[in-house]
């Protein structure tokens, strides 16, 4: 767990760039009120873990790209309370939920969401996802109080029963997107 970091570069020894490491097993990452963290090229993987592999809270300008998630996680990526952070070339396979966000300007791109029962919710966000896959979800993408414009994102191979697009309270804009309906 890592607590109030400056890593904007303002004072002399505070930066926080988390790169290049492996995760597994039962080891997470947990930053809470960090200003530019950065969380690029990690691999993490686990059988199962009832916990998010990373988890950002009232966090701003977070930067989290090119990371690997595989097993069994509850989310693999938790950001809660967040400002203008990005989550960019990240591949998640198998968890619970893919990623959960809610805060304000939130940037996904090019993200890839693979067998996670939940691909993407956003609950209480404004913001932007842009080519994105979630792929064989039973729920691709699920809106609680948002604001979102999804740009270039595809949902497929929905199983049996399974739903593409969930809106609670919610805005989508979709812009050149293929969301398929559930397979019959």
């Amino acid at each position: 767990n890592i607590y109030n970091l400056d890593n904007t570069g303002f004072k002399a020894n505070e930066r926080l760039n988390i790169t290049a490491n492996d995760f597994s097993g039962r080891s997470r990452l947990a930053l809470t009120n960090c200003d530019t963290p950065a969380v690029r090229k990690n691999t993490f993987t686990c059988e199962a873990l009832d916990a998010p592999a990373i988890a950002i809270n009232a966090c701003k300008l977070a930067q989290i790209q090119n990371n690997v998630f595989m097993g069994r996680y509850a989310t693999a990526i938790h950001v809660q309370q967040d400002i203008d952070s990005s989550v960019n070339g990240n591949i998640v396979s198998n968890a619970a939920r893919g990623i959960y966000w809610s805060g304000q300007n939130a940037m996904l791109r090019g993200n890839t969401f693979t067998e996670c029962r939940t691909g993407i919710m956003l609950a209480g966000v404004t913001g932007v996802v842009e080519g994105t896959l979630v792929r064989g979800s039973d729920l691709a993408l699920d809106l609680q109080r948002s604001q979102v414009q999804f740009t270039d994102v595809r949902a497929e191979n929905m199983p049996t029963n399974g739903t593409a697009l969930a809106l609670d309270a919610s805005e989508a804009t979709l812009l050149n997107c293929n969301i398929e309906l559930p397979r019959v």
